[in-house]
């Protein structure tokens, strides 16, 4: 490991220099950390960081979320259904289209699966 006054003269930048790519590196690693503890992707960080809009990521990552939370709501609504030992009488799945439309199949218990 080099010296501080090795690297200054190596790297020919001076300590207020140097102070001042310590401190953006630590701002941009604290900044890393959090988008991180909101579980964008490193993809997702390195689009912010090559200057897409904060707002545009986290609008996109609610509008996941949300969905997310509907699915698991689905899902918590089932099991308490089922742990009510009551027998289910059909399974209603919502997935998205390849437009974003939603498409709605019921499945019946004669596995007749139809599409609304």
């Amino acid at each position: 490991m080099l010296k501080i006054g090795e690297f200054l003269k190596l790297s020919m930048l001076t300590i207020k220099a140097l102070r001042f790519y310590e401190t953006a590196q630590l701002k941009t690693a604290a900044t890393i950390k959090a988008l991180r503890q909101l579980d964008l992707s490193v993809g997702e960080i390195k689009s912010y960081l090559n200057g897409t809009p904060l707002k545009e990521i986290l609008q996109t990552k609610e509008a996941e979320l949300k969905q997310k939370y509907a699915d698991i709501t689905v899902q918590l609504s089932i099991i308490k259904y089922l742990s009510e030992d009551k027998e289910m009488k059909y399974q209603a799945v919502t997935k998205m289209g390849t437009g974003n439309e939603r498409i709605q199949f019921r499945i019946l218990p004669a596995t007749k699966a139809i599409c609304t």
